[in-house]
């Protein structure tokens, strides 16, 4: 079972590092949010990958666990971040009107 899973999470790394460097390549044609999406994906991929490995100490897993972690903290963070200073035009922002952004006056 873990090699079936080893070999299912290098698929999806080899894809999403492909579909990664191909919305670079056209950064014209992709949102920012693909590009997030396909480098996290590739990210949190290759760790599983590194993890499944069949001769992966136990220190190597609970590494892949701490990184995984500090993925979801980071995502989480920049999800609450972008949405405090969403749809705020700059005079709002400059007069202290933002939801967020009080402090910017």
């Amino acid at each position: 079972m873990r090699k079936i899973f080893n070999y299912s999470f290098l698929v999806v790394f080899l894809f999403s590092a492909i579909a990664f460097i191909y919305s670079m390549a056209n950064l014209s044609e992709t949102s920012i949010g693909t590009i997030v999406f396909m480098m996290f994906s590739c990210i949190a991929s290759f760790i599983f990958y590194i993890m499944t490995e069949k001769n992966a100490s136990e220190e190597t897993v609970t590494r892949g666990y701490v990184t995984l972690w500090l993925l979801a903290g980071a995502v989480i963070l920049i999800l609450f971040m972008s949405s405090c200073s969403r749809y705020v035009s700059v005079d709002d922002a400059a007069n202290g009107k933002a939801r967020c952004g009080q402090s910017l006056k």
